[in-house]
């Protein structure tokens, strides 16, 4: 979109009205000439070139004297179909991207769900063997330090066993003996009758004390296989003994070997959960970037397709058609266009007089296709720049090479003036 520029600059005097065929409500007041606008000025749209270089028309889809909102399409350029075929392959590209994101990402979530599941079963089964494994340790311990108990017993009766046969033996030895001292004392042949009793008395001794030393290394036996039995049972609870293994042993118990089995499936398992999310992080980032790379190539292929098409800048209304159906645009645009709810004039006063003309000053406008009264307006702005004159000026004796300084006046009637933008007019000043 171009703004047009002020079309034609009009010429000012201070000698009076500029046409004395007409009506002058304000003879004293500064005068000068200037075009009719709309309000904002005439608007040249241009178009955008294409792949070609140049702006071919394709279609024109509105004429002059249409009525436009903003934004509404007014022409379709040369190449349009294609770059709107474009646009809908970069849509499906971006959608096929965007579910494959949906995808990677949903496949994220279900192989960490998964992996997750199973970890948390072999961490129960993995405490679960630590469990058996401290118990095993415990009973193990119990196990041994009750044989241990038996053992120490054992051996405290095999050492009573053995005093009491070195009593016993020492009681039935000296029963014997004091038998064999009294039959030593007593004569065969003047007491016989009391040898004889002694020399019984000496064979029973001799028969107990074997019957003694029988019973007694009888008792020692049984203590010491007791004994024996109960060393075997606490080398056996030796054997069997279970501690929490190292981590190089290698000859387990197989409660041990549960424990280690399960606490490997563990930490593997942890292994796969990181290289899984890994791998997903890496394919979501991968799937991620297709979409981004998609929304790109989305996005310039609208551009694309925007500069095909050709929109109104402002609402207002077609003035003129530059180019038409299958023309290119040239320098001059595609159309022209302006808001004529409003019409104004674009009064040029010469710098000398610019002293005399303020904002809200009334003006009268004239011109030979406006009605003999003319048309009222009143000054909205006057213009900070100081600009050349490039009009012709009716009067000759005003030299065309003044200064001026544009003044904006509001018709208070736009109608009549409608038709007639660009018209050129005089402007004559209230005193």
């Amino acid at each position: 979109m171009l703004s047009s520029p002020v079309l034609g600059w009009g010429q000012a005097s201070s000698h009076g009205y500029l046409n004395p065929g007409l009506s002058n409500p304000f003879p004293s007041g500064v005068a000068a000439q200037g075009r009719i606008v709309p309000v904002g000025d005439l608007i040249r749209v241009a178009a955008s070139p294409g792949a070609s270089g140049a702006a071919i028309v394709d279609q024109l889809l509105v004429k002059t004297g249409d009525t436009v909102e903003q934004g509404q399409l007014l022409a379709v350029l040369h190449g349009h179909s294609l770059l709107q075929a474009q646009v809908t392959a970069a849509e499906r590209d971006e959608a096929a991207a965007a579910a494959a994101l949906t995808e990677a990402q949903a496949a994220q979530v279900r192989a960490a769900t998964e992996i997750q599941t199973q970890l948390a079963d072999l961490e129960g089964r993995a405490n679960v063997a630590d469990a058996n494994l401290r118990q095993a340790v415990a009973a193990s311990h119990s196990a041994l330090e009750q044989a241990q108990l038996n053992a120490a017993a054992a051996h405290t009766a095999l050492d009573h066993a053995k005093n009491a046969q070195q009593l016993g033996q020492a009681a039935s030895a000296s029963t014997v003996a004091t038998a064999d001292t009294q039959l030593g004392v007593i004569p065969v042949r003047t007491r016989e009758a009391e040898h004889k009793i002694a020399a019984a008395q000496l064979d029973e001794a001799k028969t107990a004390k074997l019957n003694t030393d029988a019973q007694l290394a009888a008792q020692v036996d049984q203590a010491q296989a007791q004994a024996d039995l109960a060393d075997l049972h606490v080398r056996q609870a030796q054997a069997e003994l279970v501690v929490e293994p190292a981590p190089d042993e290698d000859k387990l118990a197989p409660v041990q070997t549960e424990a280690r089995a399960a606490h490997a499936s563990l930490e593997a398992e942890r292994k796969l959960l990181d290289s899984t999310q890994a791998e997903s992080v890496t394919s979501v980032a991968a799937a991620q970037a297709r979409v981004d790379s998609a929304n790109a190539a989305l996005a310039v292929a609208h551009e694309q397709l925007a500069l095909s098409e050709v929109h109104a800048p402002a609402a207002g209304t077609i003035l003129a058609i530059m180019a038409h159906q299958g023309e290119a645009v040239g320098p001059a645009g595609l159309l022209q266009m302006g808001d004529l709810r409003q019409i104004f004039v674009d009064a040029l006063v010469f710098i000398n007089d610019i002293s005399g003309v303020h904002v809200g000053q009334k003006a009268q406008v004239t011109g030979s296709a406006l009605p003999d009264a003319g048309l009222s307006g009143v000054v909205t702005s006057i213009s900070s720049i100081v600009a050349g004159n490039t009009l012709p000026n009716p009067d000759p004796t005003v030299f065309s090479d003044q200064t001026v300084v544009l003044v904006k006046v509001r018709l208070d009637n736009a109608a009549p003036a409608a038709n007639l933008i660009n018209g050129q007019v005089t402007v004559q000043f209230a005193p």
